[in-house]
C-alpha cells in the first residue's frame, strides 16, 4: 500500500509545466513605476552580477534599481556597483561606511527610491523576466491592491528550478503561522513610508515584522495574490548556524506577538508540534465568560470526552441529543433556538481524544470577533485524516485536498501541522458564536444532511466577512464509525449554490500537487 505521507511538488514534472506555462504576458496600458529595494552585503559576485542583470532584463522598462553597499568589505564590490549605477540611470547605489544590518540597508535603499510601488528582493535572487510587466497588468485588474505578493521558486547553483511555492489567496491566520507571502512582495509607496519602512532589531525576520505591520493597515480586498512564479530564491550551501536561525525564528515570534498586542488580540506565540520554526497563536481563554459554553454532543452513544469536559469545567455544559438523525440540522437549530449560552460546540460522538486545553485553544479562537467557525484536525484511529483545510477559490474549482490522507506528514510547506482559515470546516468537532447561527439564512429541511447544512453556515459566514478556521496544531481523534463521515461533491455543488454546478469541475491545477508514495 502506498505511503501517502506528504505533499511535495514532483521536480520533473515542473520543469515540463515551467515550459509549457511560458508565456509573454499582457502589456499594461498603465505605466507604474517600481522601485527595487536591494540591500548588498558581502555578495558573489556571479550573484549579483545575475540578480542585477534579472532586473535590467524586465520587459517592463519603468524600474529602478536601488542598492544599498552594507559595508561590505570585498574590495571589488563598491567599484562593481557604481560601474553599473554610471551604465544605467535607472540604477542608484548608496555606500554605508560599516555594515548596519540588512533592515538599515534597506532604508537606506529606500531613501533613493521615488517609484509608486517598492519592491524588496534579496541581493543574490533573481526576477522572471516578465514579473514587473505581470504586476502591472494585475494592478491594472486589482485597482484596490496595496500589497502583493507572487509565487515562487528556488533555483540552485546549477541553475535547476525547484522547490515551487504555489501560495493560497490571502489567509491572515497562516500568515501568523509562517511568513507565506515572503518574495515576491510589491508595496504601495506611500503605505510603506507611513508606517516608517524596516525596523531595526528583527534581523532575518525584518520583512516578517515589516509585512506584519503593513496588513495593520490594510482591509483583506487590498491584498492580492499574483497567481504565477515570478521569483527565483537562490538555494545557497552555506553554513546558516544553529544560532542564527534560532535568532531569526525568534525575531519572528516576537514581530507576531507585538503585531497581536498592537491590534488587541492577547495570545501567546510558541511553536507548533512537529514545525519549529513556524509559529502558533493561543488566544487567552478569558474572553469567553464562565458557564457560557454549550457543549452538543450527537451521535449513537454518549461521548466520554464530551461527558468529562462537561463535568470537569463549569464554564461547559453538555447535552448529548442522540443518534444521527435525518432531522438532526432541524434539531440543532431547535437547541440553538431556545439556549442562552453564547458559546457552541458541537461533537460526534465517535470523539474518543481531545486534550482539555486544545479544546480551550479552539474556544478562544471561536471568541475573537471577526471568527465563524473553528474546528481542529480530526483523524480517525488509524491516523487518517478527516478533515483538511481548503481554499475556497480552490475548493469551488475542484482542487481540494483528498480526505484520509495519513496525518504523519507535514503537507505541503507544513500546512497540515499550521493554524489557517479555511472555506468550510467538519461538523465532527466545531466551535462558533451562537449568534452567527442564529443570524445566518440557513435552509433546514429532512433531505439535507448535517454536512451540508454545516457547509452553508460556513460559507454564510465566509460571504459576511467572518473567517472559518482550521487550526493544524490541535488533534481530535475519532473511531471508525466516522470513517465515511465527508461532504460529498453533491452536498458541495448544493452548499454553493450559483457557484457550482452538480459536479466538482476539472482540476485548475492538472497535478500541481503530487504525492509522495512507497509502492
Amino acid at each position: 500500500m502506498a505511503s501517502k505521507q506528504a505533499w511535495r511538488i514532483d521536480e520533473a514534472w515542473y520543469r515540463t509545466w515551467r515550459d509549457r506555462a511560458k508565456r509573454s504576458p499582457r502589456e499594461p496600458a498603465s505605466t507604474p513605476l517600481f522601485s527595487i529595494i536591494m540591500p548588498v552585503y558581502e555578495t558573489p559576485r556571479e550573484h549579483l552580477s545575475a540578480a542585477v542583470q534579472s532586473v535590467r532584463n524586465q520587459s517592463h522598462p519603468h524600474w529602478q534599481l536601488c542598492i544599498a553597499n552594507d559595508g561590505s568589505k570585498q574590495t571589488w564590490i563598491e567599484p562593481f556597483l557604481d560601474d553599473l549605477a554610471s551604465r544605467d540611470p535607472r540604477i542608484r547605489v548608496t555606500h554605508l561606511d560599516v555594515n548596519q544590518g540588512i533592515a538599515a540597508a534597506s532604508n537606506a535603499a529606500l531613501a533613493l527610491a521615488d517609484g509608486e510601488w517598492i519592491l524588496p528582493m534579496d541581493h543574490d535572487d533573481l526576477l522572471v523576466d516578465h514579473a514587473l510587466a505581470t504586476i502591472a497588468a494585475h494592478l491594472e485588474d486589482h485597482d484596490s491592491a496595496r500589497f502583493l505578493y507572487s509565487d515562487s521558486d528556488r533555483v540552485d547553483e546549477e541553475g535547476q528550478h525547484r522547490e515551487p511555492f504555489f501560495k493560497p489567496s490571502w489567509n491572515y491566520l497562516l500568515f501568523l503561522a509562517q511568513n507565506y507571502p515572503n518574495h515576491l512582495t510589491v508595496i504601495d509607496a506611500s503605505l510603506l513610508y507611513s508606517i516608517g519602512g524596516w525596523r531595526q532589531g528583527f534581523e532575518g525576520s525584518q520583512d516578517y515584522d515589516l509585512y506584519l505591520r503593513l496588513v495593520e493597515q490594510l482591509s483583506p480586498a487590498e491584498i492580492s495574490r499574483v497567481p504565477e512564479v515570478l521569483y527565483h530564491w537562490r538555494v545557497v550551501e552555506t553554513a546558516f548556524s544553529q544560532q542564527r536561525l534560532s535568532e531569526a525564528v525568534n525575531a519572528a515570534r516576537r514581530a507576531v506577538g507585538e503585531h497581536l498586542h498592537r491590534v488587541h488580540r492577547p495570545a501567546t506565540v510558541s511553536a507548533p508540534p512537529g514545525a519549529l520554526i513556524y509559529n502558533r497563536i493561543i488566544p487567552e481563554f478569558d474572553s469567553v465568560p464562565a458557564c457560557d459554553v454549550l457543549l452538543i454532543s450527537y451521535g449513537p452513544q454518549d461521548s466520554p470526552v464530551a461527558m468529562e469536559l462537561g463535568e470537569g469545567d463549569e464554564r461547559i455544559t453538555a447535552l448529548h441529543l442522540g443518534d444521527i438523525d435525518p432531522k438532526l440540522p432541524e434539531v440543532i437549530d431547535k437547541t440553538l433556538q431556545g439556549a442562552t449560552k453564547k458559546h457552541v460546540v458541537l461533537m460526534h460522538t465517535a470523539c474518543n481524544q481531545m486534550a482539555r486545553d486544545d479544546f480551550l485553544e479552539m474556544l478562544a479562537f471561536s471568541a475573537w470577533p471577526d471568527v465563524g467557525c473553528v474546528a481542529p484536525k480530526c483523524v480517525n484511529d488509524k491516523g487518517q485524516l478527516l478533515s483538511a483545510p481548503d481554499d475556497l477559490e480552490r475548493l469551488v474549482h475542484g482542487n481540494t485536498l483528498p480526505w484520509h490522507s495519513d496525518n504523519r506528514g507535514r503537507g505541503y510547506h507544513a500546512h497540515l501541522l499550521l493554524q489557517q482559515q479555511t472555506a468550510m470546516v467538519s461538523p465532527l468537532l466545531m466551535a462558533f458564536q451562537r449568534v452567527h447561527w442564529l443570524s445566518s439564512d440557513l435552509t433546514l429541511s429532512a433531505a439535507g444532511s448535517l454536512q451540508e447544512t454545516i457547509a452553508q453556515f460556513c460559507l454564510s459566514l465566509h460571504a459576511a466577512g467572518r473567517s472559518n478556521l482550521w487550526l493544524g496544531d490541535i488533534t481530535a481523534t475519532f473511531d471508525d464509525s466516522v470513517d465515511d463521515y465527508a461532504l460529498t461533491h453533491d452536498e458541495l455543488a448544493r452548499a454553493c449554490p450559483g457557484r457550482m454546478h452538480g459536479t466538482i469541475p476539472a482540476r485548475r491545477f492538472p497535478e500541481e500537487v503530487q504525492w509522495n508514495s512507497d509502492s
